[in-house]
């Protein structure tokens, strides 16, 4: 007769263990909350400049030299277009869902690299924590959905510090060369922070440790030297088009050093991090806060691996805040270890006031779970029941209401079931403190699933309704089409729009009508309107921003273009359309 399978160890009969199932649990919210409807929706953000750039790559076939609208753009290095344009290639297409996959896929690394990292230095438990904390920070979200390189380099920059604990103790040529290399391409990415922040971490532990003597070898040198090749190889390939405008090393070293000591914009004031972190950080701010104080009164008794953390988390804040040179996305890579921190912390067997006080904001996150899942029931009631009575139904809410109300009532039943079942039976077995790891657990599983239905659902739908842009283009191709506007007959006015231009995907450059790069201010429209005076008939279009054609220096150049604009893009919710400027505008002229 055969045995029983033990249920505390085999769920099921397949040798699933509970561990197992959390692994799978995780990574499959993981996947859900990085993928979910993710190429829904128009271009967000700076997802134009990738978007154009990969577009023009492919059809001209030069990889090397980036170009927006067939003009030179080298702010960011190569690589990230070289993963879309990859992706591209395969599919036949540049999509704004191959635009966004490479920085989903760098989420997954990401979440892999930290857990990798706090398992080594703290423990397979501080592995598992910080994985679910990082996976349930809003900015990761927020960033691994968005077709930028900000998910990359915070990719890189992880796996490179990964690869250190890995081979932390191994002085050999290939253990240095790999690291290197995997900062040469984060550095690639998007900028040096994606080397100075492994390096960092690296001499931090190296400081604290005092092995310093052990890799002062050849090895090390050679491997350095080895991996800037590997790092310079695209620029100077770059470097042998004559005609080609930009420089990349120029602009490496315009946007990385000479911005952090002197930038022309993105300032902001010295204290802006210890504002942007908490915010980066939520809703695991609180126990971020109580972690860093406990760590600071601990470091005397502290363990190596809690004051490498703390000396990383120390050195990476302040060699980005004396920077001039400031932006909340920035910060990223210090993600990682404030959840290593976090997790360290949550993880503390001591009963001191500290620990006391992150009880209790667990309690409170533990009741404002079955609190959200109620508000939500009732909002989806009163959203079935009153919804056409609701104002903000002028702004064309409606249409969204029938499909985030089921959105809310599924979330709701699911926080519900979640809570329920961890306060019956399933607590974890990693918490000295069985009730903290329940308050934990509870709310890491309620706020994947909160941030799955926002991020996943919400917002891929409400930017397919509300986000006018696309939908906008379309047209424009429409009324070039109708029209029979040559395609050397359509201009932009004053600005190179990214999105346009990759949503209109001319095989030429559209011309820009007084330049902002060019055009004074007291003369702006004096090429529209040399134009206008010398089109002799010929049909054109002009593609603008109403911000731009309502500030036509000339009040008869103005008032004539605002009165025989053929097509504004709509506002949308809760958008005033007198005031939005940034809402694109079309003149055709002779008028149709």
């Amino acid at each position: 007769m055969s045995e029983m399978p033990d249920p505390g160890h085999n769920v099921w009969p397949y040798k699933l263990t509970a561990g197992k199932l959390a692994e799978i649990l995780f990574w499959a919210l993981a996947v859900l909350l990085l993928f979910l409807n993710l190429g829904i929706g128009g271009l967000r953000g700076s997802e134009g400049r990738w978007a154009d750039v990969v577009r023009l790559m492919i059809l001209n076939g030069d990889y090397l030299h980036p170009m927006i609208n067939y003009e030179a753009y080298f702010d960011k290095p190569l690589v990230s277009y070289w993963l879309i344009a990859g992706l591209s290639l395969i599919t036949g297409t540049v999509t704004e869902l191959m635009i966004r996959l490479p920085s989903a896929a760098a989420g997954l690394v990401t979440l892999w690299a930290t857990r990798l990292i706090a398992s080594r230095f703290a423990g397979r438990a501080a592995g598992i924590l910080s994985g679910w904390i990082l996976l349930t920070a809003y900015s990761f979200a927020y960033w691994g959905r968005l077709g930028e390189a900000d998910m990359l380099n915070l990719a890189f920059s992880t796996l490179a510090v990964g690869w250190y604990v890995v081979r932390r103790d191994k002085t050999d040529f290939g253990s240095y060369l790999l690291f290197g290399l995997l900062c040469a391409i984060g550095g690639q990415t998007k900028g040096l922070s994606a080397i100075a922040v492994p390096v960092l971490a690296v001499l931090a532990d190296i400081a604290i440790s005092r092995s310093w003597k052990k890799h002062l070898n050849w090895k090390l040198f050679a491997a350095g030297v080895v991996s800037l090749a590997v790092y310079l190889l695209p620029f100077l390939l770059a470097s042998a088009k004559k005609d080609y405008e930009d420089s990349g090393l120029a602009l490496v070293f315009q946007e990385n050093i000479q911005r952090y000591f002197d930038s022309l914009d993105h300032k902001q004031a010295w204290y802006a991090y210890f504002i942007h972190l908490p915010q980066l950080m939520l809703p695991w701010t609180p126990i971020l806060i109580l972690a860093i104080i406990a760590s600071v009164r601990n470091w005397k008794k502290a363990d190596h691996s809690e004051r490498w953390i703390l000396v990383c988390i120390a050195v990476i804040f302040a060699v980005f805040s004396i920077s001039d040179s400031k932006r909340v996305y920035y910060i990223l890579p210090i993600l990682p270890y404030c959840s290593i921190l976090c997790a360290v912390f949550l993880l503390s067997e001591t009963a001191g006031f500290l620990e006391k006080l992150r009880n209790i904001v667990l309690k409170i996150y533990f009741w404002l779970i079955p609190a959200t899942a109620a508000a939500l029931l009732g909002l989806t009631v009163y959203g079935y029941a009153f919804g056409r009575k609701i104002r903000v139904i002028r702004y064309g809410m409606r249409e969204s209401l029938q499909l985030v109300l089921p959105v809310m009532l599924l979330t709701a039943l699911i926080l519900l079931v979640i809570w329920a079942l961890f306060c019956r039976k399933l607590a974890p077995q990693l918490f000295p403190n069985r009730e903290t790891g329940r308050d934990f657990a509870v709310c890491a599983g309620a706020c994947s699933v909160l941030l799955i239905a926002f991020f996943g659902i919400v917002m891929p739908l409400a930017s397919e309704m509300f986000r006018t842009e696309k939908p906008f283009f379309g047209q424009v191709l429409s009324l070039g089409e109708k029209y029979r506007i040559p395609k050397d007959r359509i201009y932009f006015f004053h600005h190179n729009y990214t999105n346009g231009s990759f949503y209109l995907k001319h095989e030429r450059k559209i011309p820009v009508l007084d330049h902002e790069d060019t055009a004074k201010k007291s003369e702006l429209g004096t090429e529209l309107a040399k134009l206008l005076k010398e089109s002799q008939g010929q049909r054109f279009m002009v593609i603008g921003q109403m911000r731009y054609f309502r500030k036509i220096s000339s009040p008869e150049l103005r008032q004539q273009v605002l009165d025989r604009l053929n097509l504004i893009e709509p506002s949308g919710p809760a958008e005033k359309p007198k005031k939005n400027g940034k809402k694109y505008a079309v003149l055709i002229f002779p008028a149709p």
